[in-house]
C-alpha cells in the first residue's frame, strides 16, 4: 500500500505562513513511524495483520501548472498470519486386501 501526505504554501488563520515542503514531510515522518512502531501488528477480527517492510520516505513532488505540488510518501508491505483447522479423524483399522471385511 502507498501512503502520500500532500502539503502546500499558504497563510495560515493566525497570520504565520506555512510552507508545503515542512507541512507534507512532517506527517510522512509521523505515519511512518506510527507503521515502524505502534502499527507493527494490527488486529482486524480474527486475523491478524503484521507489517512486512516499510520502506523510507521519499520525495513525491511534482510541478502542476505554475506550482510545484509538495508531496512525500512511502510504501508498506502488509501480510496476515491465518491458521486453517479442521477435525481430523482417528482411524482404527485400515482395510487393507489381507484384512478386509467380507
Amino acid at each position: 500500500m502507498s501512503f502520500t501526505f500532500c502539503g502546500q504554501n499558504r497563510e495560515a488563520e493566525d497570520g504565520s505562513y506555512i510552507y508545503g515542503e515542512d507541512e507534507a514531510l512532517g506527517l510522512a515522518d509521523k505515519a511512518h513511524g506510527f507503521f515502524l512502531l505502534n502499527g507493527h501488528c494490527i488486529l482486524v477480527g480474527s486475523e491478524d495483520i503484521v507489517i512486512r517492510n516499510v520502506g523510507s520516505v521519499a520525495n513525491r513532488s511534482g510541478f502542476v501548472v505554475e506550482d510545484t505540488v509538495r508531496r512525500y510518501g512511502f510504501d508498506v508491505r502488509f501480510a496476515y498470519i491465518r491458521t486453517d483447522e479442521m477435525p481430523a479423524t482417528t482411524i482404527r483399522e485400515a482395510n487393507t486386501p489381507g484384512n478386509a471385511h467380507q
